[in-house]
């Protein structure tokens, strides 16, 4: 299911990372064959139920009109912000080049740190416009697009995502990522006490 509107996911992926800059510092860059050796994954139970259950399950808990403890977020967009990065990260637009550029570097030093997700807020930040009529609606989609990202496990396990914003990540990463972004805005709406950065 799409919704009405929906951008390129090129445009997503900016969006999405650009905000992330301001979580973390710039890192000196490492050699994409770094991070392209072939590598066959297997889904981590702990991540996988998080994702495809609990996730939804504490999503469906939060009232569209709960306030954030921080950000200026609702819940409805908040969810639209989870189906969008999704899906996003999981495409594979072009191919890596030699070298990390500066955006890819920062993403990848993000990983290896933990993902340590951190708000600070932005000037002149404003919400986007909601593409779905509910919230309910926009956690049927995540939903789908959860199971979207676990089909490709099935189909291709050595499957990796690249962008020029964030590189390539194998689907280890990518589930990892998912599993820390979504506790971070669970956080965020108070719908988890605690959030820190673990290792991959």
């Amino acid at each position: 299911m799409k919704y009405k509107g929906e951008r390129t996911s090129q445009d997503v992926v900016f969006i999405v990372f650009s905000s992330l800059r301001e979580s973390c510092r710039f890192f000196t860059c490492t050699k994409c064959s770094d991070i392209n050796n072939v590598k066959t994954y297997k889904m981590i139970p702990k991540y996988k139920d998080f994702l495809s259950k609990e996730l939804p399950e504490k999503l469906r808990t939060l009232p569209s009109n709960q306030a954030p403890n921080f950000g200026l977020m609702t819940a409805h967009h908040m969810v639209e912000h989870l189906i969008l990065t999704t899906r996003s990260m999981l495409k594979r637009r072009g191919e890596p080049e030699a070298e990390l550029n500066k955006s890819q570097s920062f993403f990848r030093k993000f990983m290896e740190a933990g993902c340590p997700f951190e708000y600070r807020p932005k000037e002149g930040e404003t919400l986007r416009e909601l593409r779905t009529e509910s919230i309910e609606a926009a956690i049927k989609i995540l939903e789908e697009a959860t199971e979207e990202f676990y089909d490709i496990f099935q189909s291709n396990p050595n499957h990796k995502s690249y962008n020029l914003i964030t590189g390539a990540f194998n689907l280890e990463e990518l589930e990892f990522f998912n599993y820390q972004h979504g506790r971070w805005h669970l956080y965020q709406f108070g719908l988890i006490e605690e959030f820190s950065p673990i290792k991959l």
